[in-house]
């Protein structure tokens, strides 16, 4: 067993003890001629995130100052950051552009993504719904893996560091602690020996015990403390103090996330809980075999867990009714597939838990006109179908039910809602039906 009082962890460089930053730079400010500050995002471990005006390109842009008293020690980390990131192209990870200084201080420029932190989403709604849940995840697995394709590990993968876009993109940012993983690049370099980098809560064990050789398995890790997170609401590992937090995953098996929520289907826990393997040899070898986990568990069947009371509509004591639920048209951008999908999820998770109701696993959804056979073959009673289309910051979710034995329509509804209410919406679409 691991003597925790033995893991070694520096204050300064965990993220849920941070000094304060102290660097500060006035808005109005014109960094480098060009950067005009327009007022502060945020702050962390590596220093304070501007919104700022790029007066050449005519576009808003975000602009991290390095926290002065790091320049030291912390200056070729800040380097490296930049050397590695620029390296990540996917619409999934925030950009990062250049980097420069402006009156000792330096700074990188990154791509400002207008949106809430997945941590404050969370928050907010006291955990995600399944299918919105998985829809944010295979995004940030995305993001992972392209990380990952480049030789990049992020290290720090947490919900502070995914933000929810305004376009409906989950965005990993925060390169800060990334170092490359590819055969002989960098190894060290930059970094200090000894040191745990990374926020307590999230760490993966071997980071917690500061060996040298961190994989992309520690950013799996990460994800899983993610995911958890935003099933349950909470973190899998709690304690009184960060170096407790940090050391608990050393000497207990991880959480099973369904004892803070009992709905939960097994593949979805189990694949929690195999990210969390105190083992990295346990845990998925890469974000592109984790990506399959999610799809194989998107795909799976629904149980009912009998938590809702069965609508009126479908109160037929002689026999269950079966309703399969079909893909849902994108009629907006490629890039909204994702949201298409997360509602699809949900709507199937609401009513899967209705009593008395089967619901049936779906399946490609047919051509225009053909609900009615595609039901038949399913053995099902009735089919939901619909389509969603983004415009512009709103959305129009339309579905209806159509009989499979007579194709006659049974009902429909179009539901109009701003786009940050677009998974909130699950639930009123799956009652109304």
């Amino acid at each position: 067993m691991t003597d925790p009082k033995s893991i070694a962890l520096d204050q300064t460089m965990v993220g849920d003890a941070l000094p304060p930053v102290s660097t500060a730079l006035p808005g109005g400010q014109l960094v480098a001629g060009r950067y005009e500050l327009l007022g502060l995002i945020g702050s962390g471990g590596m220093g304070r995130v501007y919104r700022a005006h790029d007066r050449e390109l005519e576009e808003d842009i975000a602009l991290k100052v390095l926290q002065r008293d790091l320049l030291g020690s912390g200056l070729a980390r800040f380097i490296q950051e930049v050397k590695l990131a620029r390296r990540v192209t996917h619409r999934n990870v925030a950009r990062t552009f250049d980097i420069g200084e402006h009156q000792g201080e330096r700074f990188l420029t990154m791509e400002l993504v207008e949106g809430e932190a997945l941590s404050d989403l969370i928050v907010r709604r006291g955990g995600l719904g399944q299918g919105e849940a998985l829809a944010i995840g295979r995004q940030v697995c995305a993001g992972m893996a392209a990380a990952h394709a480049a030789g990049v590990i992020h290290r720090d993968l947490k919900p502070d560091n995914v933000l929810m876009a305004r376009d409906g993109r989950a965005v990993i940012t925060d390169f800060g602690i990334a170092r490359t993983h590819l055969p002989g690049a960098l190894g060290g370099a930059g970094m200090t020996s000894g040191k745990v980098l990374g926020t307590p809560a999230y760490m993966a064990p071997e980071q917690v015990e500061s060996r040298d050789d961190i994989d992309a398995r520690a950013d799996i890790y990460a994800f899983g403390e993610l995911l958890y997170e935003a099933l349950t609401g909470e973190r899998a590992w709690q304690g009184d103090s960060p170096f407790l937090v940090a050391t608990a995953r050393l000497l207990q098996p991880p959480p099973d996330p369904r004892a803070r929520r009992a709905d939960l289907p097994a593949p979805l826990a189990e694949l929690v809980l195999r990210c969390l393997a105190r083992d990295r040899d346990q845990r998925f070898a890469s974000a592109d075999d984790l990506a399959q986990g999610l799809d194989a568990v998107a795909a799976s069947p629904r149980q009912p867990a009998a938590t809702l009371p069965t609508p009126t509509a479908w109160q037929v004591p002689r026999r269950e009714k079966t309703v399969a639920v079909l893909s849902f048209r994108n009629l907006g951008l490629p890039e909204d597939a994702y949201m298409v999908e997360g509602l699809v999820e949900d709507l199937l998770d609401v009513l899967a838990s209705v009593q008395g109701l089967r619901v049936r696993a779906r399946g490609p959804g047919p051509a225009a006109g053909d609900a009615a056979e595609e039901g038949r073959r399913l053995g099902v009673d009735v089919v939901v179908e619909g389509s969603v289309r983004r415009v512009g910051p709103a959305m129009r979710v339309s579905a209806r039910l159509v009989g499979a034995h007579d194709g006659f329509q049974i009902w429909s509804a179009r539901f109009d809602r701003p786009l940050s209410e677009a998974f909130s919406l699950n639930d009123e679409v799956a009652r109304a039906i």
